[in-house]
């Protein structure tokens, strides 16, 4: 009699439920990823606002923080401290600008199209709060004193 080597019909059906099963479970939670890439861009957003404030209280001038739906870009003054003309990027310690871009399919929602600028005691000129929500979270930029605050 001739052995035969292999597997079964029912355990290969069997095999492939598991994985069927598996796949259904866990590729939502890899696909589904612009919840995160949402949030993701509103840390990065808030700590770039931060940054910002801590560049015009170091350098004694004002910053302009320019916020759109899916982007953010501060700038100052490209002669020192002369507020009327904004045209070079703030940069991070390591030299890169301090701008952003949302991901694919994330936008800001609230009061985008806003530019708050930092004085260099670092309040700002806003006449009433910002709220941006992003997901499921907000960042609020307060009135006055640029604090900023996720929820």
């Amino acid at each position: 009699m001739r052995s035969m080597a292999g597997y079964s019909l029912v355990e290969l059906l069997m095999v492939l439920t598991i994985i069927v099963v598996i796949s259904a479970y866990a590729a939502p939670r890899f696909l589904s990823r612009s919840d995160q890439s949402a949030e993701f861009f509103l840390d990065e957003l808030a700590t770039a606002f931060d940054y910002s404030r801590i560049a015009a209280l170091t350098s004694g001038c004002a910053v302009e923080f320019l916020i759109e739906a899916g982007s953010y870009t501060a700038m100052r003054p490209a002669v020192f401290c002369d507020t009327s003309a904004f045209a070079a990027d703030v940069e991070w310690s390591d030299g890169r600008p301090v701008t952003g871009n949302a991901d694919a399919g994330v936008a800001l929602q609230g009061d985008v199209g806003s530019t708050v600028r930092i004085f260099a005691d670092s309040t700002t000129d806003q006449a009433a709060d910002l709220v941006l929500r992003s997901g499921a979270r907000e960042l609020v930029i307060y009135a006055g004193s640029g604090a900023t605050e996720l929820r």
